[in-house]
């Protein structure tokens, strides 16, 4: 995970400077608080890493501090791209922490200036787009949101993508498993759990592009830093539990891919079948309504019998075609709303797997 700064000499960094990093690092969460939880995971990720190889390189702990830039003012440059993103159309939008809102009040010169700079222009960004106003829009809204009809892609072509990743973990896990006696398989256990990590990771961005939740854009490192031996080394990304946990997520996820793509699909077949259909019988187009069977067949539409002629079409009344069109209407637009929700849902658990704390946090 992230660096261990209190198990082992991490790279020549002495006890002073490691308690410096875990402090600053500390100190950038709690200005954090209130922010999007895979921006807080990127944004530990990145101070920590960078403040460690500032070290590593010679730099007294207290100048890359300074030079890095204070907890808050970095907070509020986070704050800011998340804001940013949510005027993009990235959803949960952030709440300021008090660390964040005094320095944002404090380059502004007054507290009132400091809190209407995002609220203002989070306003003007949205005059100028005028779908946000039509996704309000009560229930029919959900046309309008391009996140609603990207989730309905993710679930159903998220299936290749699961299934892609189920067949990469089970093949390279199994051959890592069967040469375990040589030893080999050490090595490729490790490129399994480094590949996981990744494939989690491409599935994230692919999340945040279609479905529109933030996700993180770190993989969190497992800190082999003066740790002496080849050995030893292997032993601590096996002991790595949140590799191991990403790998049964990657395992675990082609069961529920595959329930998502055979309901979405479904329910997207049935819905734009009855629009066409209903639509092309009001407009005359009896073709498209057509069963090949030497046998009579006979449907009944709300207590109306209809029976096909002698080429196996059905001619529908005109009330029959608007009842079809309008109850595939409803079923698109709850197919529509179940997907963003089961996409929403998805997201969170895929962001839960990848959001680490450092454990230098933890031990203090």
């Amino acid at each position: 995970m992230f660096a261990d700064v209190s198990s082992h000499d991490s790279g020549g960094m002495g006890k002073s400077d490691a308690d410096a990093v875990a402090n600053y690092v500390n100190d950038l969460e709690r200005a954090l608080l209130g922010a999007d939880p895979a921006l807080i995971h990127d944004a530990l990720i990145d101070a920590e890493s960078h403040l460690r190889a500032a070290i590593a390189s010679g730099t007294p702990a207290l100048a890359a501090i300074e030079a890095f830039g204070t907890p808050s003012d970095i907070a509020l440059a986070y704050f800011r791209e998340q804001l940013s993103s949510a005027r993009d159309g990235v959803k949960e939008p952030v709440a300021q922490s008090s660390a964040s809102h005094q320095s944002t009040v404090g380059a502004a010169n007054s507290q009132s200036n400091g809190g209407s700079e995002f609220v203002h222009s989070s306003k003007t960004n949205e005059s100028v787009r005028p779908w946000s106003r039509l996704r309000k829009i009560p229930i029919i809204g959900i046309y309008f949101d391009p996140y609603a009809w990207g989730s309905i892609v993710f679930l159903t072509f998220g299936f290749f993508l699961a299934l892609a990743a189920f067949v990469w973990v089970v093949g390279l896990g199994a051959v890592a498993i069967g040469l375990l006696p040589t030893l080999i398989g050490i090595p490729l256990l490790i490129a399994l759990l480094g590949s996981a990590r990744a494939i989690s990771l491409f599935f994230g961005e692919v999340i945040e592009v279609l479905v529109g939740i933030r996700m993180p854009k770190r993989a969190y490192n497992v800190d082999v830093s003066g740790v002496e031996g080849f050995w030893r080394r292997m032993l601590l990304w096996i002991k790595d539990v949140r590799g191991w946990l990403t790998v049964g997520f990657l395992v675990g996820n082609l069961p529920v891919a595959v329930c998502f793509f055979a309901v979405t699909v479904s329910l997207l077949t049935a819905s734009v079948a009855m629009i066409s259909w209903g639509i092309g019988t009001m407009l005359g187009l009896d073709s498209m309504v057509t069963i090949a069977t030497d046998a009579p067949i006979t449907i009944d539409i709300f207590g109306t019998t209809y029976k096909a002629d002698d080429q196996g079409s059905f001619h529908f009344s005109l009330f029959s075609s608007a009842l079809i069109t309008l109850i595939g209407v409803a079923l698109l637009t709850a197919t529509l709303w179940l997907s963003k929700g089961a996409a929403f849902v998805y997201a969170q658990v895929v962001k839960a797997i990848q959001v680490v704390r450092p454990q230098s946090l933890l031990q203090h």
